[in-house]
């Protein structure tokens, strides 16, 4: 722990996007994107709903959850298809910047849906007018409506769709992104809780209020601009070791050096705030202070949580050092200080802390029936009830019981301001980082949507296509061209020992073979293989070989080595089943010894008649995996594990048998190969580690990955050490040897370490 408290409040990673590669699309400057059929129709059907509802003069509700659901699962779908792509022909960085796409298509969607009705609207409104019908008057009645509550009404259908994608990120995609996009510092889910983003008016009393701060000030006039300023003079001269940066930078650009597009007309609405947008042309980028972040304000400001580190600090670092960190602290205090000071002396620091009172209050008491910025004014003492009451500004004649919440709101306003000043200066400080954070995730994003264009005209995207600059961003269904050409396959092999006996035995008893393996061996496994993706190889009494292929343009199925562990794991528990059967029948055990390789390469295929045979190395080496050596039978049992390897020794009689240097114990166990491992762990997240068994430390991974369904599942692998086999002895391995293996099937060790890993 540093005793330097500033140390760790550096300023948060930039966003930075290189475009320079991407093709550019029939226009020469825009790169042209066309989303998948699915999704573009699921959200037109969502947009009409959720207009309707906003319109509708009649009240319709309707069940917007109908058009919500496929919506989200087409655009999971989507992403998720985009973001293993990484594995293919898009670079991450590529990836990242193809994902704004749906977002940059939902923002122009709403308002054009919108502009479609109020043209409907006018049409309509004509027509009746033609005709003589007194109804007209109803039509315009609605179309003013519709005028004066244009902005609010695109604003919350947008908002809405967005905190479905929220939620979809945050607990569908967010550890798929995480697993693949490790270079992207853009916080994807975090960006989509950007109100700015969605809004047309930021200067509107009702969404400062609802979501940050009335910052006053009339119409296109905040005052944000001039409250930010004075705040950033005070953390230079108050907090010179931390890097406090100008929302507004002065830049001396001509016109032909600014952005070139502004596509959606946010950019110059933003301009007011953030000053002029230079042209980035190829590299997109946004840089950040500490003032940027929420996160670190609260812990900065925070000094119960500072101050109960000085223990610590005094411990590790000695007495002077404690000294000058609480030195530092003090600093903090008075700095917040200041800024209440300020606070009072440009006399905002009543109305903000009435913003959150009329927040509270304008909605849950007042039915949104009052204008929520002369609410405002009215609780921070800036207006009198008078002016509240006016219907000219939209207020209305309260009752007792009305006043008297209002005069018990002014009454806890200046509670807050006597008695709690710090918890409202911080929570005010905060909104201000919310805010400087929020234009510029805005502008960020509208520097990307102004170099994409999202084709939705026939021709447009045939005309791209043949030009090869069109970027497709389909669902997995919708997957067109090759999509059958394999790239990569996973062999398993699984060694079925002790059939021959057990046929003996049941034939003895007068039972039927046949039909004893089908019910309890290979009719159960036939119902799983289609759950992991398996393919038959060869199956026979003693021998069953699967494949797992992964097809060129479905990389986010690219799961072969996770699925075949899987698959593996059901067919011992199947073995287990089974045998448990044969004691009651009193009838041999049958084992599994389990093989499991991967390759780079797309395998061969021959062909008897119509039967494809596969040839591939990997089931020659699923085979070595599989078997048991029966000296190693003698000398080992299984336990919680049953998997060893060992190295012949250079003077071992032996070595060499059937073309190998090493001699292995596979007892119901699963052998991963090395290179097979290697795969697992770009397919699954895995975590490293260590843990007693018997006296003995192991070195496991755990991590989880989905199967063909859907449906998730554990898989934990240990990492043994390759010992000798020398004069019938094993020696056991160094911690440098060579590693090996083995996919754990104890249920108990799997749950222990899912437990361990939740605390």
């Amino acid at each position: 722990m540093s005793e330097n408290l500033f140390e760790k409040f550096a300023a948060p990673p930039a966003w930075r996007i290189d475009i320079s590669s991407m093709r550019k699309g029939i226009d020469n400057y825009h790169v042209d994107v066309k989303l998948s059929k699915r999704f573009l129709s699921d959200m037109k059907v969502l947009i009409t709903e959720l207009l309707r509802r906003e319109t509708d003069p009649k009240g319709y509700r309707g069940d917007a959850g109908k058009a919500f659901s496929p919506m989200c699962k087409s655009y999971q779908d989507m992403m998720t298809v985009l973001i293993h792509r990484v594995k293919t022909d898009l670079t991450q960085e590529e990836v990242a910047f193809l994902q704004f796409a749906p977002l940059r298509y939902i923002l122009e969607a709403v308002t054009t849906a919108l502009n479609q009705l109020i043209n409907e609207t006018k049409k309509e409104a004509t027509d009746l007018r033609n005709q003589g019908s007194m109804h007209v008057l109803k039509v315009q009645h609605r179309l003013s409506w519709l005028s004066k509550h244009y902005n609010g009404i695109i604003y919350r259908v947008k908002k809405q769709i967005f905190d479905y994608l929220h939620r979809t990120e945050f607990r569908q995609l967010r550890l798929l992104r995480e697993q693949y996009l490790t270079e992207s510092v853009i916080d994807f889910q975090e960006f989509l809780s950007n109100s700015i983003l969605l809004n047309r008016d930021l200067n509107s009393a009702r969404f400062l209020i609802e979501h940050y701060i009335n910052w006053g000030g009339e119409l296109d006039a905040s005052e944000f601009p001039n409250i930010n300023n004075e705040v950033e003079i005070l953390m230079q001269k108050m907090l010179p070791e931390l890097d406090t940066r100008n929302l507004q930078q002065e830049l001396e650009i001509g016109e032909d050096q600014l952005e070139v597009y502004d596509d959606l007309r946010v950019l110059r609405a933003i301009k007011y705030f953030l000053g002029p947008a230079e042209n980035q042309r190829e590299q997109v980028f946004e840089e950040f202070c500490w003032l940027d972040s929420p996160t670190m304000l609260k812990e900065l400001f925070d000094f119960e949580s500072l101050l109960d580190e000085l223990p610590d600090i005094k411990q590790t670092h000695g007495s002077k050092a404690a000294r000058a960190y609480r030195k530092q602290v003090r600093k903090l205090e008075k700095t917040l200080k200041r800024f209440g000071a300020l606070l009072k002396k440009k006399k905002y620091l009543t109305r903000f802390v009435a913003s959150y009172e009329t927040r509270k209050i304008w909605s849950e008491k007042f039915n949104q029936e009052l204008d929520p910025r002369v609410l405002n004014q009215y609780l921070a003492g800036e207006c009198a009830i008078k002016r509240l009451q006016d219907q000219s500004h939209g207020g209305r004649e309260l009752s007792n019981d009305e006043l008297s919440l209002l005069k018990e709101s002014g009454k806890q306003i200046n509670l807050l301001v006597r008695k709690n000043l710090d918890d409202q200066l911080q929570r005010i400080l905060i909104d201000i980082a919310r805010f400087r954070l929020h234009l510029k995730y805005t502008r960020f994003a509208h520097r990307i949507f102004n170099r994409m264009n999202v084709l939705t005209v026939k021709e447009d995207i045939e005309l791209s296509r043949q030009a090869r600059t069109l970027y497709q961003l389909p669902c997995a269904d919708e997957i067109e061209d090759d999509e059958a050409k394999i790239v990569h396959h996973t062999v398993m092999k699984a060694d079925v020992r002790g059939s021959t006996v057990v046929t003996e035995m049941l034939e003895k008893h007068n039972l039927n073979p046949a039909s004893y393996f089908s019910l309890h061996f290979f009719n159960p496994i036939n119902e799983i293989i289609p759950v992991y993706g398996g393919n038959k190889v060869f199956i026979e009494g003693d021998a069953i070989i699967l494949s797992f292929l992964e097809h060129e343009h479905s990389p986010q199925q690219w799961f072969s080595v996770a699925r075949a562990c899987g698959l593996a794991r059901s067919m011992l528990r199947i073995i287990h089943e089974g045998n448990k059967h044969a004691r009651q029948s009193e009838l041999p055990l049958l084992e599994l010894g389990i093989g499991i390789c991967f390759s780079e390469e797309a395998p061969r295929y021959l062909f008897d008649g119509e039967q494809p045979i596969m040839i591939s190395s990997a089931i020659g080496l699923a085979d070595r995996l599989s078997s048991c050596s029966w000296k190693l039978r003698e000398k080992m049992q299984s336990g919680i594990f049953n998997v060893e390897v060992l190295n012949y020794a250079d003077d071992e009689r032996d070595k060499g048998e059937k073309g190998q240097q090493k001699i292995r114990y596979n007892v119901n166990g699963i052998l991963l190969e090395n290179t097979a491992f290697d795969k697992l762990q770009k397919e699954v997240k895995l975590r490293k580690i260590t843990a007693g068994f018997d006296g003995k430390k192991e070195t496991l991974y755990y991590g989880v990955y989905t199967d063909l369904v859907g449906s998730r599942h554990d898989i934990v692998i240990r990492e043994g050490r390759v010992g000798i086999w020398q004069n019938d002895s094993i020696i056991s391995a160094g911690a440098n040897a060579e590693p090996y293996y083995e996919v754990v099937t104890n249920g108990k060790v799997v749950s222990m370490l899912r437990e361990k890993l939740k605390t």
